[in-house]
């Protein structure tokens, strides 16, 4: 048996050279798996885990796929590719795809585990299924990431499978999916997040929804709706209270005001396709992106109904030529305004009056910005940005450039292995930059393993904002099109 061990410990080794990554985070000394502990893990999960599972493939020294499951901690710490067990989500925790052998019972990855071994019997492999459907708490009924609810960081992600994901932002791993929509079955296409000043609640919008959700963030779960009627949602801005939002209806060509708490809400019309918004503090002013054309419109909610309308080239108002402004974002001194011009491959800078200050050429198809208060950093992405890791196999395509917002001087073009970047967050408490690839071409990235939620998964990458060089890891697996992003404290 010790050669066997040996010998098996080695080819693990060998397998892990070509896909070996750093830990995300400095690791504590290795701690052996006893029998009467369990690394952890309750009894019942850590014999099957301790006799199939560790011993010279996930253990400290060979840890195949750079995933641990020597201590329930460590299992959290997840793999190469992401989150191995996301607690309460059977569906989305890839532990379960590996040692399934039944399709029945829901997705089937190989190489089945344990590798080389006989495979987990149906009981065994219902207890381990029983016990993520449970929270996977650890033998004293810990959950993982459920401490420090009122103050950990996290950042929330869209996917168009009616999910939210959640990322904590310590481990910068998946600690969470969150059920979102209102329809079992009929894909409602959650669009927009963003999260109330205060980091209470977080809010989501639906291109094939009617409503409007709110979500807890202290427990991730949707704690609130409101109905708006219409469907086509596109961006919302909350109050900082987080009692009001704001959120565009492009097909409809308005925006309404909505009262969380009394579930009302104030149909704005705005004419053309109204997206970004803005708001000056206050929340009584904003600033509207609209998609079409070259305008920019202010609107102020003491008077609702008359809006002052701008240009992006002081022209009149018209379709041609096309800016078509897609994301807005004000400075945090609330003098300068961005907006996104995807139609020019542009960065438009303007004051709060709307005077052009200046115009930046940014890359192909700009979309979504983050700022850091931190560093005064403004970043953008650029959706179909041409990559020097494209190969006649695989393509990939997205960048995000920095920019200093006071000066307006570029300090980096970050590029690397994405694949149609969209959404971008800043975590100015832990000095990190996350960066959504959508993965939605036909010729992007094939998943290294199947969620079974629809198209191919989509994956994020987490930079130091001190290097932007190359990601602290290789790219996270998602669920399908991580679209819009928000981190909880800004």
């Amino acid at each position: 048996m010790l050669l066997r061990l040996i010998v098996f410990g080695a080819s693990c080794l060998l397998f892990i050279a070509a896909c070996k990554h750093k830990y995300p985070v400095p690791r504590k000394n290795p701690v052996s798996i006893d029998t009467t502990t369990y690394g952890g893990f309750p009894d019942e999960v850590g014999k099957i885990v301790r006799s199939k599972c560790v011993d010279g493939c996930h253990d400290a020294v060979a840890h195949l796929s750079d995933l641990r499951l020597d201590t329930w901690d460590n299992l959290f710490y997840g793999g190469a590719h992401g989150a191995s067990v996301v607690p309460y989500s059977t569906a989305y925790s890839l532990l379960l795809h590996y040692i399934n052998t039944n399709p029945a019972n829901g997705p089937v990855a190989t190489p089945g585990m344990p590798y080389e071994l006989p495979p987990l019997s149906d009981e065994e492999y219902n207890t381990i299924k029983e016990w993520i459907a449970k929270g996977a708490p650890d033998r004293n009924g810990r959950i993982a990431f459920a401490d420090n609810p009122d103050s950990r960081q996290k950042i929330y992600v869209t996917q168009q499978c009616d999910q939210l994901a959640v990322i904590d932002a310590e481990r910068m791993v998946v600690m969470r999916y969150i059920p979102i929509g209102k329809t079992p079955g009929v894909a409602e296409n959650p669009h927009c997040v963003r999260v109330s000043e205060d980091g209470r609640f977080a809010f989501v919008s639906f291109r094939s929804g009617t409503f409007l959700q709110k979500i807890d963030t202290r427990i991730d779960s949707v704690v609130d709706e409101v109905d708006l009627g219409d469907v086509n949602w596109e961006i919302l801005l909350p109050s900082p209270d987080g009692d009001s939002v704001m959120v565009s209806n492009m097909s409809g060509g308005y925006t309404s005001i909505v009262d969380v708490v009394a579930k009302s809400r104030i149909k704005i019309p705005q004419g053309g396709d109204p997206h970004g918004l803005a708001a000056l503090l206050g929340f009584d002013k904003f600033f509207i992106a609209i998609q079409t054309g070259n305008k920019v419109k202010k609107i102020s909610l003491r008077n609702p109904t008359v809006n002052k309308e701008y240009t992006l080239d002081g022209r009149p108002p018209s379709a041609v030529p096309s800016y078509d402004s897609h994301e807005i974002i004000l400075s945090p001194d609330n003098d300068k305004v961005f907006i996104t011009c995807q139609g020019v491959d542009s960065l438009a800078v303007a004051d709060t009056s709307m005077n052009i200050l200046k115009k930046i050429k940014l890359g192909n198809y700009p979309q979504e910005m983050a700022i850091s208060k931190k560093h005064n950093y403004l970043f953008v992405s650029c959706m179909n940005d041409p990559s020097p890791k494209a190969t006649a196999q695989v393509e990939y395509k997205g960048s995000v450039y920095v920019f200093n917002y006071r000066t307006f001087e570029q300090v980096a073009k970050i590029e690397w292995a994405f694949m149609d970047v969209h959404g971008i967050s800043v975590d100015d408490r832990n000095d990190k930059l996350y960066v959504f690839s959508r993965n939605i071409g036909l010729k992007g990235p094939a998943p290294h393993h199947i969620y079974g939620c629809g198209d191919k998964n989509g994956f994020f990458h987490v930079y130091d904002m001190a290097n932007f060089t190359e990601p602290l890891q290789g790219k996270r697996e998602l669920l399908t099109n991580p679209y819009s992003t928000d981190v909880r404290f800004k």
